[in-house]
């Protein structure tokens, strides 16, 4: 008689009982030493910060990771709470202090940094968290650091807020810290354009700016900039203002450095803007020109050489807007022989042609 198999359905169901027993993977997991699966996405945007080199200026892809990395945050914090931040302050407590300054979560800042001090500051650097806060607009984490005395404030913490153009920061700091700023608070605040900061530490501030505010305002189109330097500050600017405006093809700047500024040469002005291809502007110098033969003798050597059909067709209708026809036909002749000389045919077979005119009109 053939013996029956045992029934191996005690056996499955206990395995099931193991495998489904709540209380003992919870007693397993007091024995793991990594994080759930939640923290992970928190414990990366951590790492990003704290890997980052510092940069003073939120540029956009900087903004656009801090602004999608608070709102994750949030709601993390949202479902989470207190509970989870302490237990990654555990894994990962001084990179995790800067960034929550970085992302302004006062709450979770409050916790990891509390009054009382109970964990050694000298392992967090303070400087940053300084900084982050006033670079990326986070007042409030401002007033918590200054409220609680918390150091790592220096000079560079209003310059920071200052060109990124958070007035309410540097005028906080001003009233209440006594770190001051340098130069490149104005400086920085031109650069952007945030006028309201560039009149605030002008009236406010001492230590004044230097000529690379204007230049560079002007470089970037910040007329208004511009013109409050001009009229309030002694500082002025670099050459470089004139070329830079003209070469980005800033014409309301040019003509307002044109007329209330010496710095710069206008004829180098006038070259920047033809190589750019800026025919406005050309034309603007060109009206305003001193020795207009010499100017557009120059730009158009600079176009014909480049091998700018366009921009030589413009400089030739707008020279014989602008300069008699005998002074055009030397530029012009010269530019023809430069079209030649570098192989330029189809500007050379243009040039031939005006030539042909100008002298018919002499």
């Amino acid at each position: 008689m053939k013996k029956s198999k045992p029934s191996t359905i005690g056996d499955d169901h206990a395995v099931v009982n193991v495998l489904t027993n709540t209380s003992l993977w919870l007693s397993i997991a007091q024995f793991q030493t990594g994080l759930p699966l939640h923290f992970h996405p928190i414990v990366h945007d951590i790492r990003v910060v704290a890997a980052s080199m510092w940069d003073p200026h939120r540029l956009l892809g900087p903004q656009t990771f801090q602004e999608q990395s608070s709102i994750k945050y949030h709601a993390w914090f949202a479902e989470y709470g207190l509970h989870a931040v302490r237990v990654l302050q555990q894994k990962c407590m001084r990179d995790f202090v800067v960034y929550t300054s970085f992302i302004g979560h006062i709450s979770s800042l409050a916790t990891l940094l509390p009054t009382s001090l109970k964990f050694s500051m000298t392992s967090v650097d303070l400087t940053r968290v300084w900084k982050f806060a006033a670079r990326n607009g986070h007042l409030p984490v401002i007033q918590y650091l200054h409220m609680h005395q918390f150091p790592g404030c220096t000079s560079h913490v209003m310059d920071t807020a200052a060109g990124n153009g958070h007035l309410d920061i540097v005028s906080f700091l001003h009233s209440f810290r006594g770190e001051g700023c340098t130069k490149e608070a104005m400086d920085a605040a031109s650069f952007k354009g945030f006028l309201d900061v560039v009149q605030f530490l002008h009236r406010h501030r001492k230590e004044g700016c230097t000529k690379s505010a204007m230049t560079w305002a002007a470089r970037l189109d910040q007329l208004q900039v511009v013109r409050f330097l001009d009229e309030n500050r002694t500082e002025g600017c670099t050459k470089k203002a004139l070329d830079w405006a003209a070469k980005h093809g800033h014409l309301n700047v040019v003509k307002y450095l044109h007329e209330h500024r010496q710095e710069g040469c206008p004829e180098k002005a006038l070259l920047e803007a033809a190589k750019a291809g800026h025919m406005h502007i050309v034309r603007y110098l060109a009206l305003h020109a001193k020795d207009l033969h010499a100017w557009m003798h120059r730009a158009m050597q600079t176009a014909v050489a480049a091998g700018h059909l366009k921009h030589v067709r413009a400089l030739v209708e707008q020279g014989g807007r602008c300069a008699a026809s005998n002074d055009m036909g030397h530029v012009v002749e010269a530019a023809l022989e430069t079209a030649m000389d570098t192989g330029h045919t189809a500007i050379a077979h243009y040039l031939l042609v005006c030539y042909s005119q100008l002298t018919v009109l002499k």
